[in-house]
């Protein structure tokens, strides 16, 4: 990660989401979002262009099976879900071909905390082995981190 802000790229195919994300993100000090994109292609030519921190992906929109697999091969890949056993069912049969990508997926019935919590960031971070500063959580609900 670069000294200065962390930089962020925004992939979601639906034009209000990418806008509440990036209200959301420029209430946060130390946070720049340097490119967005709506589909899995648009997002590897924003990577390739801007070099960012972090992308906050939707994992439903066109293109992301190819994004995910070559953003895999680059660096490590994570999901964090405040969830129950039945949700996780349904997602883990629903999104099985692009859970493959992720090198874990953190679903808050199985470790035993929930967002906010700050023991379920602390959670995760000690799992994966980073520092929690280099670490970006973002959520759709703002109370949630």
């Amino acid at each position: 990660m670069s000294a200065g802000p962390m930089r962020v790229v925004i992939a979601d195919d639906e034009p209000l989401a990418r806008e509440r994300l990036r209200a959301l993100l420029a209430a946060e000090p130390g946070v720049q979002v340097v490119a967005e994109a709506g589909d899995g292609h648009a997002t590897l030519h924003a990577c390739a262009e801007h070099h960012p921190d972090m992308v906050l992906l939707d994992i439903s929109m066109p293109g992301i099976d190819g994004l995910l697999r070559r953003a895999k091969a680059h660096m490590p890949l994570y999901v964090f879900s405040n969830t129950n056993a039945a949700h996780v069912a349904h997602f883990s049969t629903r999104y099985s071909g692009l859970l493959r990508h992720f090198d874990r997926v953190f679903a808050s019935s199985a470790i035993g905390h929930r967002k906010p919590d700050p023991a379920s960031f602390e959670f995760v971070a000690r799992e994966i082995g980073t520092a929690p500063e280099r670490i970006l959580f973002f959520d759709d609900l703002a109370d949630n981190v």
